[in-house]
């Protein structure tokens, strides 16, 4: 049985709260509480990426992501030069936007550890079908052979974590 690898970017946690969008809220909670119970078929993963975007969030949200983050223990990946490069050819390619450095390190360094997934509510810059093409086909280009779906936690859910 094969272990997914999973990315979580920001947009996943930060949901766990998201009273205003409650389905995702739930949503999010959902897969994230199966991927704890199975840890034989997924494995969580973040960045400093992701702490560095929490720690920019108002503070009772950064604390409240800080304490879920501690729940969860996901497991943490660090950026190794490759990644910056990576993200540089993103912008260069017009992937994804020069301005979201912050959306093209998450896909980096998900791209960079060979995970299976990178996990995002991102629909804008990342989950979307043109994206996750060009994501792939720069991927290629740099060198990057093993395909990384861009997806979300219900895609998730209906397709691996049972």
């Amino acid at each position: 049985m094969h272990t997914l690898k999973l990315y979580i970017e920001t947009s996943v946690w930060s949901h766990w709260f998201a009273d205003d969008a409650p389905e995702r809220r739930e949503s999010t909670r959902d897969f994230l509480s199966r991927c704890q119970d199975n840890p034989a078929a997924t494995r969580i993963y973040i960045s400093a990426f992701v702490l560095d975007e929490i720690r920019g969030a108002p503070s009772r949200l950064a604390t409240h992501l800080e304490t879920l983050l501690d729940d969860f223990r996901p497991a943490m990946l660090e950026p190794a030069p490759e990644v910056y490069e990576l993200a540089q050819t993103y912008a260069d390619l017009g992937v994804i936007p020069a301005g979201k450095l912050a959306d093209r390190l998450h896909v980096a360094i998900a791209t960079v550890a060979e995970m299976d997934m990178l996990v995002s509510w991102n629909y804008r810059h990342l989950v979307n079908v043109r994206r996750r093409e060009m994501v792939n086909a720069a991927n290629l280009l740099a060198g990057y052979l093993k395909r990384l779906e861009i997806t979300t936690p219900p895609e998730v859910l209906e397709d691996e974590v049972q």
